[in-house]
């Protein structure tokens, strides 16, 4: 009797350490590099065909059984995380022309999708990545329910999981009044914001104690029943009051990175920067929105592209902006926008996009198919068209873009310059921004530029004045270029080929071979040009 209370006892401290040991801190986090991928389009388990979704707007039929078995394309690239979107029970709709593939019109928070897989899918895909020694996040729905949901019946929410009255949602508007703040789709006040039915979606009543508890139970069961989730991205997190997320963030006893996303218009505007920052306050990151749109005008864009110089200034802000920059969340394509390369398929100029998210502060989140170069479907860039399945890929591991980005995780683990906060600029002009990271032996200096592909940029910079008198050569480790002398102190970098720098200390560096290597690269130290 007492030998099998002990046995029983030592089982529940056994299962504690597992769960406890799951969750991972925003310190854990922050040395990660993140692969995102749509369930739904990763990889159907059991099946190795290549052929083509035919309606993007439907289930194409990839499962969790899929990304299992597709782990390696997935850390043999240099991730050591994953984030999958939402795999909950989805409500479907009367509209047959589409949908809820993506995992985000939640009906049961109680139950798996039946296309994604099972509960013990969700158990082996934890234990799977935790053998790897990579890191689980899931994509969470504080926000809303599914829509299409017929208002005129008064037990319109029953089907929902758990929250099955209409007591749990913001009084549900009619359809008759089209000025209904709780209706329409894009409001700018915030209070309206914080109470629409974005898209039709039914908006929780995140200000009831009943409902916010019935959150909190349904994220430690998830704890509890999925296998080790060791952080939460939080959908749609602008759509809820700021003083909601301390005790949800608290509740989850883990690293969650909010979406505080908007428009290009306000992107623009300066209060883009000060609003996202804002939400850090509350939670540990947010997704880096600002660095998005930012590197989409400094690299994407054909017309209106701001200059380096404007780049450089705006992570000037970011850093006196944001409560911890290493905790943002930092990407150039996702599943809601068009793809880096669907409107610029300048490669030189992709490079350098993909090198400033990694380089810069946080941690880079890399969207499933940037790898593959997608860019769209049957013409076409928007949702659903940049979304197309992975597997029509073959999962090719040769393709340039693949090769880029896992040599751009080697170097971040390398270097390790996450452990350090410091961004300084030690040049920068219309064209071309030079800056060190990290510090003492791991430091580096990053070179980008906005010029593309068979272009000429240069920038002189004080190197000695970043690396200190010890240090007399910097070597290019992403392979484009060559050497950099700092004997005479100023040196002047030219980049003839639009592509990316990466210098190291020349002890520790180990150029890479890449696709393009035999570009040409020169670097004038006064009156001496050496050229690699």
């Amino acid at each position: 009797m007492h030998l099998r209370a002990l046995i029983g006892g030592l089982s529940l401290v056994v299962t504690l350490l597992v769960q406890s040991s799951s969750a991972a801190t925003p310190a854990e986090w922050k040395s990660r590099n993140i692969y995102f991928l749509l369930v739904d389009r990763f990889a159907q388990g059991g099946n190795y065909s290549t052929a083509a979704c035919t309606d993007l707007r439907k289930w194409c039929g990839g499962n969790l059984r899929g990304v299992i078995e597709r782990l390696d394309y997935i850390q043999n690239m240099g991730f050591d995380a994953i984030w999958i979107a939402p795999i909950v029970g989805q409500k479907v709709s009367s509209d047959t022309t589409y949908a809820p593939y993506h995992g985000y019109h939640a009906k049961d928070l109680y139950s798996i999708d039946s296309h994604y897989g099972t509960l013990p899918d969700v158990q082996a895909l934890a234990r799977a990545l935790h053998r790897r020694g990579m890191l689980f996040m899931l994509d969470v729905v504080p926000n809303h329910m599914g829509a299409d949901n017929n208002l005129n019946n008064a037990d319109w929410a029953s089907g929902f999981n758990p929250f099955n009255a209409p007591k749990y949602f913001h009084l549900p508007p009619t359809y008759t009044d089209p000025g209904n703040p709780n209706w329409i789709a894009t409001v700018t006040n915030q209070t309206a914001l914080e109470l629409v039915w974005f898209f039709g979606l039914a908006d929780l009543n995140t200000e009831d104690p009943t409902v916010i508890i019935m959150l909190n139970n349904w994220v430690n069961w998830v704890k509890t029943n999925y296998g080790g989730v060791d952080g939460f991205r939080v959908d749609t997190a602008r759509f809820i009051r700021k003083s909601f997320w301390p005790q949800f963030n608290a509740n989850a006893g883990m690293y969650i990175v909010g979406e505080i996303g908007y428009g290009e218009e306000e992107g623009r505007a300066e209060f883009g920067l000060t609003y996202s920052a804002e939400y850090q306050q509350y939670m540990d990151g947010v997704l880096n929105f600002p660095a998005y749109l930012n590197a989409n005008h400094a690299f994407r864009d054909t017309t209106g592209r701001i200059g380096m110089d404007a780049l450089a200034a705006f992570w000037t802000k970011l850093n006196a902006t944001y409560k911890n920059p290493d905790l943002l969340g930092n990407f150039i394509d996702n599943h809601d926008g068009p793809r880096f390369l669907a409107l610029q398929p300048d490669r030189a100029l992709w490079r350098n996009a993909l090198t400033y998210i990694y380089a810069t502060r946080g941690i880079p989140v890399v969207y499933s198919g940037t790898e593959q170069g997608f860019t769209g479907s049957d013409g076409q860039v928007n949702d659903p068209y940049n979304r197309v399945p992975l597997w029509t890929s073959g999962y090719s591991t040769s393709t340039p873009e693949y090769a880029f980005i896992r040599l751009l995780n080697r170097v971040r683990k390398q270097q390790k310059w996450f452990n350090h906060p410091s961004l300084r600029s030690v040049g920068v002009s219309q064209n071309v921004w030079a800056f060190a990271r990290g510090s003492g032996a791991s430091r580096v200096l990053v070179v980008l530029t906005n010029v593309g592909a068979n272009s000429t940029a240069s920038i002189t910079i004080n190197a000695r004045d970043a690396f200190g008198s010890s240090c007399s050569q910097l070597c290019d480790i992403l392979g484009f270029g060559g050497c950099l002398s700092l004997s005479a102190g100023n040196a002047t970098i030219t980049v003839s080929d639009g592509n990316p720098r990466i210098y190291v200390q020349s002890k520790t560096a180990r150029p890479a071979t890449t696709t393009a290597n035999t570009r040409k690269f020169s670097i004038t130290t006064k009156a001496t040009t050496t050229s690699a």
